[in-house]
């Protein structure tokens, strides 16, 4: 006889089986945890959007200023970076803010609504990288945190979302 035409194989089969669907029947526990990392995710969306909104209301004469203190530092890895490039610079990193904002929101929502688990935890990664690679404590370093924390509870409450 072969493997699978033995009895007991038919039965323990079934029972796992039967298992399976009455795992799968017992009620999921909701906690607060998807709605509190909403919440956070939202608030470091807000935050670096503050952010952002600072660098887009700059005017010339604070752009120059900005560049002329960035100067020196530049000096000691012996580059060179002209005033067009350094507002160049800065418009790639408001962009790059912006659709990290986006990202960050987007995790705050489906994290509030407890939709789609993968897509809420992959939103909270980019703004979470930023606080980390963000030095010294900042507003930026204060959302990144926010937004690490949301992702941990997202990373933790996955059988709470549908």
């Amino acid at each position: 006889m072969e493997a699978k035409d033995k009895p007991e194989d038919k039965i323990s089969t079934e029972k796992t089986l039967e298992q399976n669907i009455i795992h799968d029947l017992q009620p999921v526990i909701k906690t607060s945890r998807p709605s509190i990392a909403g919440v956070l995710l939202i608030i470091a969306g807000v935050i670096l959007l503050l952010s952002i909104i600072q660098i887009f209301t700059l005017n010339d004469s604070d752009i120059q200023s900005m560049y002329s203190a960035s100067n020196s530092q530049f000096a000691q890895f012996n580059t060179t970076i002209t005033l067009d490039q350094f507002k160049q610079s800065l418009t790639l990193c408001e962009t790059m803010g912006i659709i990290i904002v986006i990202f960050s929101l987007l995790g705050g929502i489906l994290s509030l609504k407890r939709k789609i688990w993968g897509l809420a935890l992959i939103a909270a990664v980019p703004q979470s990288l930023l606080g980390i690679i963000v030095p010294g404590f900042s507003f930026l370093f204060v959302s990144g945190l926010l937004s690490l924390l949301g992702l941990l509870l997202i990373a933790f409450s996955r059988k709470e979302f549908q």
